[in-house]
């Protein structure tokens, strides 16, 4: 866990959040400029890689997981949502 005191499902939860009002065009066009990756840091310190599978939008966590965007540009009041079909983890040591 964290040094910050914070719960593992703390750290989980906010390793799933992105600083910014980010679409799923400016994901694509990030990893268009990156050569087929984007790295993301996350609220929770640790990083997150975009990759594109097709057209599809592949999220993998420092662990090697993958999660894939379901739904996304889901607007909400505090930003941009995008629905994802599983949990990418952080390191939690």
């Amino acid at each position: 866990m964290r040094e910050c005191g914070c719960s593992k499902i703390t750290v989980v939860l906010t390793y799933h959040v992105v600083a910014g009002d980010i679409t799923a065009a400016d994901l694509k066009a990030r990893v268009a400029a990156g050569n087929g990756t984007a790295t993301l840091p996350t609220v929770e310190g640790d990083p997150i890689t975009v990759t594109l599978v097709g057209d599809i939008i592949a999220l993998t966590d420092v662990n090697g997981n993958k999660s894939y965007i379901e739904t996304a540009d889901v607007r909400q009041s505090n930003g941009m949502v995008h629905v994802v079909n599983g949990v990418i983890v952080p390191r939690l040591s």
